[in-house]
């Protein structure tokens, strides 16, 4: 991958979240070299598709964090950049961590590289304050390098993203969004992201006004990319009342839904870079859980999934054609649950482990739609799996 600007993913908004393996789903903060996609990038939101892919219960209801409301109130007003972009790009790059620290290297709430914090960065990157403010700084900088050839201020924000992506040189050569799949799955899923702050509250600053900055980038998708938001849909209309449980109890978030880097380790492959799933992290050898009651419709092992457990969720009162299906993979070897099981919310599907193409011990969870294969591992109609799991009291 050719290096560029960003604060890095997840993917890597978002991310994902991003609009964000890093550690977690975190976008790093590169030294910009215009004209390149990011090293480091990740997402954590949804699929592909016109319209949001977020259940309407869920547009605008995120709060930011009382304590960097202001400071990200102030980061808008200097930068000219919506606050829910910027919580996204937060969201998406530490998950709100100000201790945060990439793999890379990459530093605090906002995932600056140390070179990048040298030049936008004043004090220390892990206090959220100077983070927050260099934000701001190296925000309205892409702005106003682009400035020029956007037509209003949805394009703006789209471009602007698209310039901490793949750097303001690729902006101005293509006069738009650059042709890079990766570029356009930032912009797309941290717009997205920033719906969920929509209307948040920005705290005693009187006149922020926070905009959701949602305009659909250019389409182009490949096999691996995420599914579409009617899927998503499809998946929401069907939740019932009943909390789930967390699929890993105790783990913590890695890396999130849609594009990032190839993590360290793993052997780089579209489905890799275009994640179709949530990881979650115990450190090896945790109990990984159903997340409702669900009937186990495949088992086995193979070089890409490892050791894995597909299956259906199970609803007395509903056609199983119209329900989700679960997919949990890398669990340890000789681990799984028996194909044809039935298992309850909290039971136990496999141990947490790093069997396939893996690079440490996690679990790669996903939820397909109905109408995908539950007798095999598959990434047709796979949805982000946090929207759904956050609805359902899960995360």
């Amino acid at each position: 991958m050719k290096t560029a600007s960003g604060l890095t993913v997840a993917a890597g908004l978002v991310a994902v979240t991003l609009l964000l393996a890093l550690l977690g789903g975190f976008v790093a903060l590169v030294a910009m070299t215009p004209g390149g996609v990011s090293q480091e990038q990740t997402a954590s939101t949804v699929g592909s598709g016109a319209t949001s892919c977020l259940d309407p219960e869920l547009v605008g209801s995120e709060q930011i964090p009382s304590e960097y409301q202001d400071n990200l109130a102030s980061a808008a007003e200097s930068s000219g950049v919506d606050v829910n972009i910027l919580a996204a790009q937060i969201e998406a790059e530490s998950n709100w961590n100000p201790d945060a620290k990439s793999h890379v290297g990459a530093q605090g709430l906002t995932q600056f590289m140390p070179s990048t914090w040298d030049e936008w960065g004043e004090g220390d990157p892990y206090n959220p304050d100077d983070a927050i403010a260099a934000q701001g700084r190296y925000m309205g900088h892409l702005r106003s390098q682009i400035a020029d050839i956007a037509s209003g201020h949805d394009e703006e924000i789209r471009l602007m993203l698209a310039a901490y992506n793949a750097g303001p040189g690729a902006v101005q050569d293509a006069d738009g969004i650059p042709p890079y799949q990766e570029t356009q799955n930032y912009v797309r899923d941290i717009t997205r992201l920033a719906e969920k702050y929509a209307t948040a509250s920005s705290g005693d600053s009187e006149d922020q006004i926070q905009r959701a900055a949602y305009v659909e980038p250019a389409a182009q998708t490949t096999d691996a990319s995420p599914s579409n938001c009617g899927d998503v849909q499809t998946v929401m209309a069907g939740l019932t009342d009943g909390e789930w449980a967390h699929p890993l109890p105790g783990g913590e978030r890695t890396s999130g839904f849609g594009s990032r880097p190839c993590p360290s380790g793993t052997d780089c492959n579209d489905f890799v870079t275009n994640h179709q799933g949530v990881d979650f992290s115990a450190g090896g050898g945790a109990s990984v859980v159903a997340p409702t009651k669900m009937k186990v419709t495949a088992t086995g092992s193979n070089q890409y999934q490892g050791t894995y457990v597909v299956a259906q969720q199970v609803k007395d009162d509903a056609d199983t054609d119209s329900l989700p299906i679960f997919e949990f993979h890398h669990c340890q070897a000789g681990s799984a649950a028996e194909d044809g099981d039935t298992l309850d919310t909290g039971d136990q599907v496999c141990l947490e482990g790093s069997t396939g193409n893996s690079s440490g011990a996690h679990l790669h969870f996903q939820i397909n739609a109905p109408g995908a294969d539950p007798s095999k591992p598959t990434y047709t109609h796979a949805v982000d799996p946090e929207p759904i799991l956050k609805k359902m009291g899960a995360l």
